[in-house]
């Protein structure tokens, strides 16, 4: 299973201080936008608007993903508590072992998604504020000059 989206293309409008980025998944195309606040206006960043941008379209992507993933997952449950509704299905069977594996390995992919994606949002949440960090650092360094 690839999680890892790979990019596609970026944009920044200096006047509305908006980026966009669009990033690609398992040959699909998922984008993210980010906006400069207004107390920022006088500290626009290309960069660190294209890569928050690119951080919203990866958890996009990887929502999109798991969400798919937990479509199987369902179908993959729906199944096998039909098969254990019949009165002779053998739950010791080699057969019926390894439609348990399947849906175990769906349960786990479903979990590791979501916890890559919560691991993104984090990730995000941690730019932010080292960039608010960085940026009054500079402040500082900058009143101490003048």
């Amino acid at each position: 299973m690839n999680t890892k989206p790979n990019f596609v293309d970026s944009g920044f409008d200096e006047v509305t201080g908006e980026s966009w980025v669009t990033v690609a998944l398992n040959h699909q195309f998922y984008a993210g936008r980010s906006r400069i606040s207004e107390e920022d206006k006088d500290k626009i960043s290309k960069y660190a608007g294209c890569r928050f941008a690119e951080m919203k379209a990866e958890i996009n992507a990887l929502r999109d993903l798991r969400r798919k993933e937990k479509e199987k997952c369902d179908e993959c449950k729906k199944f096998v508590k039909a098969l254990e509704c019949y009165k002779n299905f053998d739950k010791e069977s080699k057969t019926a072992r390894c439609v348990y594996r399947q849906l175990n390995r769906r349960i786990r992919n479903v979990n590791y998604l979501t916890e890559l994606i919560n691991r993104k949002r984090e990730d995000f949440l941690i730019a932010i504020n080292q960039r608010d960090i960085v940026v009054k650092a500079i402040d500082r360094k900058k009143a101490k000059e003048s």
